[in-house]
């Protein structure tokens, strides 16, 4: 069950309606811009055409595996924003039903580039309930803590099936992220009218299917 992992930034904001939820940063609070992604409101990675190329390949590669009959994920890891600890906090099982369908719906949208998409097993959990990811030694003899930003992308084997179990019996807080990044949307919306438009933009369906 190979598997790779995506870092996003969770919000800083504290008055997040779910506080304990990680949520894409909208607000741009890491001064990182105002993020799209992951775009767990179409139980999908790569709607915006940020980040294009791991995710394309990695997309690539979960169709190969479905074609044999083999499950491919998605691991979504982020820090927590008050204390810096790197934690796996979501599962993404590759869905081909579902990327079939988006391609087919949205057939303009993504050119070379591909989306990863899931399906009602995608699991995001809380930060009391996520995975927490530890320092490891990288082939270099380098510290290095997996799934965060500019570390390893590959989810080892042994790591992977020690995350799907600690996941397994946990809450989704899908609703509730989605909920939090409503609640930031109309913060930017009051705050920041132009970053709004342009996260808008880029956050819905254009004829194009290119990013603004």
């Amino acid at each position: 069950m190979p598997a790779i992992f995506q870092f996003f930034y969770s919000s800083k904001e504290n008055q997040l309606p779910y506080a304990e939820v990680p949520t894409r940063d909208v607000t741009s609070t890491h001064r990182q811009g105002h993020k799209t992604e992951p775009n767990l409101e179409r139980s999908m990675e790569n709607w915006c055409s940020c980040r294009p190329r791991p995710i394309t390949k990695a997309a690539k590669a979960a169709q190969n595996f479905a074609a044999n009959g083999g499950q491919h994920f998605l691991v979504l890891t982020t820090r927590h924003p008050k204390t810096g600890q790197a934690f796996a906090v979501g599962l993404m099982p590759f869905s081909q039903m579902n990327f079939t369908s988006a391609l087919r719906e949205h057939r303009k949208r993504w050119g070379d580039r591909l989306p990863y998409v899931s399906d009602n097993r995608l699991k995001l959990c809380s930060f009391s309930d996520a995975f927490p990811l530890e320092a490891s030694k990288s082939k270099d003899g380098r510290e290095h803590v997996p799934g965060s930003r500019y570390a390893s992308v590959h989810v080892p084997d042994e790591l992977l099936v020690k995350i799907i179990r600690h996941f397994a019996s946990k809450r989704c807080r899908k609703e509730e992220f989605l909920r939090n990044v409503r609640f930031l949307e109309a913060r930017l919306a009051k705050e920041n009218p132009t970053a709004f438009q342009d996260y808008s933009q880029r956050n819905k369906e254009v004829a194009s299917g290119r990013c603004k």
